[in-house]
């Protein structure tokens, strides 16, 4: 008879540890299915988003029609710089942007100031530093001829941007 107690009772263990994984599992099943469905419920659908055309509009805003503005040839320069005590060799071409209106103005500028011109240029790349001249746009080159450029020409509005197409270094011995 005490076996059979010792039999029953190990039974009957076995059993409830089954029914309380089970009852658990279940528990838990129903809590997570009560929850997708709670934050289903409760959040919004999500919307189509219209970001790209609103960044194409501002950028075709921001950026004058390409006609208006026209690229003028400028100058072609060969000049040297020495300033990390090697002697460097850079050859150079420069273009602007200006308004078409004012390209007629422009090349006669140019034409009776083209000295004063390359002398602005040569300046700018002689004096330049080495940073500066391994900056993948030429920003600060950039800023530099054109408030040189506005200086030669008299006028601030007159050149939109300085373009640099070229600039070849050779030397270095």
């Amino acid at each position: 008879m005490a076996d059979e107690k010792d039999n029953a009772a190990a039974g009957s263990a076995r059993g409830g540890r089954r029914t309380t994984v089970i009852v658990v599992g279940a528990i838990m099943l129903v809590e997570g299915v009560g929850i997708y469905l709670a934050v289903n419920m409760l959040t919004q659908k999500p919307e189509a988003a219209a970001a790209a055309a609103l960044e194409a509009a501002k950028a075709e805003a921001a950026v004058p029609p390409e006609d208006s503005l026209v690229e003028a040839a400028l100058a072609d320069c060969r000049v040297v710089n020495a300033k990390e005590g090697r002697l460097y060799r850079y050859s150079i071409r420069v273009s602007v942007l200006v308004e078409r209106s004012d390209l007629e103005r422009l090349q006669k500028l140019i034409e009776s100031r083209r000295s004063r011109i390359d002398e602005r240029i040569n300046i700018a790349l002689r004096s330049a530093e080495p940073r500066q001249l391994k900056e993948p746009g030429f920003e600060t080159l950039k800023r530099r001829l054109k408030a040189d450029l506005a200086d030669v020409f008299g006028d601030n509005a007159l050149v939109r941007d300085v373009i640099i197409p070229e600039l070849i270094q050779t030397g270095g011995d």
